[in-house]
């Protein structure tokens, strides 16, 4: 009789413990993960951005960069159509290596470009000496811009 009461007792307390939760559960929010368009976005309203812009495709991604389409899985890359002012790149990659891969690129494009400018254009090596690759996570970024610092800072932003 004795084990009978105590495996009713300790029943009635399981029981009573579930039943007393009620309300909601205390689920910590998950934290969802930025897409390149949304950052781009936040970018384009938060900067001005020049109104010649060419939006680059994953075969221009190869050319210009040699980042191939295995190595990301989003991307966003514009270029200034009249020449070397503004070239904004943000590219998810596809794996933490990936990432790395594209910021090396990234970073020899923008030694290329100063490069070139350095005794052609100043004002042109001045900006791209202020740019450079961030990478956060799966997320790298490249900003050929004057205003780069900001571009920078809201990317910066979203990690």
């Amino acid at each position: 009789m004795k084990k009978l009461i105590a495996v009713l007792v300790i029943f009635l307390t399981m029981f009573s413990l579930t039943a007393c939760s009620g309300g909601e559960e205390n689920v910590p929010e998950q934290q969802t993960e930025p897409g390149v368009e949304e950052i781009f976005n936040k970018i384009s309203i938060s900067v001005t951005l020049p109104e010649d812009i060419l939006e680059l495709s994953v075969t221009d991604l190869e050319d210009y960069y040699g980042i191939t389409s295995d190595m990301f899985t989003e991307f966003k890359a514009i270029q200034n159509a009249s020449g070397w002012q503004d070239e904004i790149v943000i590219i998810k990659a596809a794996s933490q290596e990936n990432a790395s891969a594209i910021a090396a690129l990234l970073e020899d494009r923008i030694a290329y470009s100063k490069g070139q400018m350095r005794d052609y254009s100043p004002e042109q090596y001045q900006i791209l000496t202020k740019s450079n690759v961030i990478v956060k996570g799966l997320f790298v970024s490249m900003f050929v811009s004057a205003d780069s610092a900001q571009m920078d800072e809201i990317f910066s932003s979203y990690f």
